[in-house]
């Protein structure tokens, strides 16, 4: 089998992204990057145990796993996260959520301490950790603690981290000065129409029960016990849950509430201030 062939045989899974999935795969395989890829002869043969893994994850593929669990890994960032099936995987939605919060330390001096709440891979800490002092990372999930706990070790974080296993505040203690979260906030009708390879994920990250909001009415009224007097919460949300997640802090005694949204104008993060 050549370069070309491969990549032909990736394009047929889907129109969308095929053709990148197919380098991934084999940067993956090969150790070859995507770069050195597109330079290299396309009609170079590849090597029979290269093949052999090659048709597997691309078998894997057709059954829906998700391209990033049969990597193992993904960019997040410019981070590298280690994924595994049990545990979310890092988006680039979320990276919007990172941004808006680093914007939000522009400004701000002295030590920092974050709370990652529903933390999964740890990929939002993490792409924090160098604005932060220290990083509690959280999850009820066990899983997603071990695979937070390997990433922190991964990126060279972990001497500056905590790993709680919570079901949210339970098991929390102190004040920070910012909370980030990415609960699940997907409604039970959207769940029904999730595409097949994200229905692999894990429904304990996904599903946000009937309307999508349930972890949000247990987040916004306690989470101002576990900020500092200036803090901060930085939550991402679903693409219509901008104003009643907004109106929720404002409820609940935050003095500013803001949506942002994403390139395509769609609801994408709410954070909220106490000063």
């Amino acid at each position: 089998m050549t370069i070309k062939e491969a990549l032909q045989i990736a394009k047929n899974l889907s129109e969308v992204q095929a053709d990148f999935e197919g380098l991934w795969i084999l940067e993956k395989i090969t150790g070859v990057s995507v770069a050195g890829l597109h330079l290299a002869d396309s009609n170079s043969q590849l090597a029979p145990q290269y093949e052999e893994q090659f048709l597997k994850m691309i078998e894997q593929r057709k059954n829906n796993v998700p391209l990033q669990y049969i990597l193992g890994e993904w960019d997040f960032m410019g981070v590298k996260i280690k994924c595994r099936e049990n545990v979310l995987i890092p988006r680039r939605d979320t990276e919007i959520l990172v941004e808006e919060t680093i914007n939000y330390l522009k400004n701000s001096t002295g030590d920092k301490t974050l709370l990652d709440l529903c933390t999964g891979t740890g990929c939002i800490g993490i792409a924090l950790a160098r604005h932060f002092s220290h990083i509690t990372f959280s999850d009820i999930s066990s899983d997603a603690i071990a695979l937070a706990k390997e990433n922190a070790e991964l990126n060279k974080i972990a001497e500056k981290s905590t790993f709680v296993q919570s079901d949210l505040f339970d098991k929390i203690n102190g004040t920070f000065d910012c909370i980030t979260v990415n609960p699940p906030y997907i409604s039970e009708e959207g769940l029904k129409t999730l595409p097949l390879d994200v229905q692999k994920e894990p429904l304990l990250a996904l599903d946000g029960g009937k309307d999508g909001l349930n972890f949000y009415r247990k987040i916004i009224p306690i989470c101002k016990n576990f900020l500092t007097p200036n803090g901060a919460i930085f939550m991402e949300i679903g693409n219509k849950q901008g104003n009643d997640v907004r109106f929720m802090l404002l409820e609940n005694g935050f003095s500013c509430a803001m949506i942002i949204k994403d390139l395509e104008l769609r609801d994408r993060v709410v954070y909220g201030t106490l000063n």
